[in-house]
């Protein structure tokens, strides 16, 4: 976390950070009150400055007053900015109390993508903002170690599965999301959401031919609206335009599925 002002930001932090074959990545978080807890229990190191920044972010400025009380947090270091500003490091303490970490708030999120738009939606909105505290995105190495343990002891666990295809889509990496929606499928055959998934990231991915087999195979392929328009959009994208008018039909009924689920 940084201060936000034209000459001292994440930006001029991470640059200054990468010098000299560095690795310190600065970001920004606060902006929203939501974040404060997030930052309060999990962040290790906090760069806080000391009078006018040009700005008027009252949450900001709350949060550094909060963190400034707290008790799970140090001063390590203070240097002088301009203007009679200081900008201070805080560390928390070794012996400081953490929040649930994020390797394993990260399986349960990535568990939500088996419930459809509302699991997909509060997945997206949590991941932000630990990206934010966690630059290098650590968690990533840890979550995978642990699916590939657990499924060399339990090769259909679903809590596993999920957490791989939930880090290969983040990662943009098509082909092993495929594999792994594919043994989700596999794993769970009446549940629509791995195949609605996985034709998504096909058809992404530009393999609408693929994404359409994907969808059109599903049992359920005609009773669940996103599956079916994902189903009939690869079609059409595969140069298929005998499907547009199932496409049309589908689309609302799609959107409906999407906005109740919201």
């Amino acid at each position: 976390m940084a201060p936000g002002s034209a000459d001292l930001n994440e930006h001029t932090g991470t640059y200054y950070g990468r010098l000299n074959g560095g690795q310190l990545l600065v970001r920004s978080l606060g902006d929203s009150p939501a974040h404060h807890p997030l930052v309060l229990n999990q962040a290790e190191w906090v760069a806080l400055a000391t009078g006018d920044q040009g700005h008027h972010r009252e949450h900001v400025r709350r949060l550094s007053h909060r963190i400034r009380k707290d008790g799970r947090f140090q001063r390590v270091r203070q240097w002088p900015w301009s203007r009679g500003r200081s900008v201070e490091l805080w560390q928390r303490r070794p012996d400081a109390a953490r929040g649930t970490p994020f390797v394993r708030q990260f399986v349960v999120l990535a568990q939500g993508l088996a419930h459809g738009p509302q699991g997909l939606a509060r997945f997206m909105e949590q991941i932000g903002p630990h990206h934010q505290l966690d630059g290098h995105l650590l968690y990533q190495q840890q979550v995978e170690a642990w699916a590939n343990r657990r499924l060399a002891q339990h090769p259909q666990a679903t809590d596993a599965l999920w957490s791989l295809a939930a880090l290969k889509i983040l990662r943009q990496d098509a082909g092993a999301a495929d594999h792994w929606l594919a043994r989700l499928e596999a794993v769970l055959p009446d549940n629509p959401w791995p195949t609605t998934w996985r034709a998504a990231v096909l058809l992404i991915d530009w393999k609408p031919w693929a994404a359409r087999e994907v969808a059109h195979a599903h049992p359920r392929f005609q009773d669940e609206p996103l599956l079916k328009t994902v189903g009939e959009l690869a079609a059409v994208a595969a140069g298929d335009l005998t499907r547009l008018p199932a496409l049309h039909a589908s689309w609302p009924r799609a959107l409906e599925q999407v906005n109740g689920a919201l």
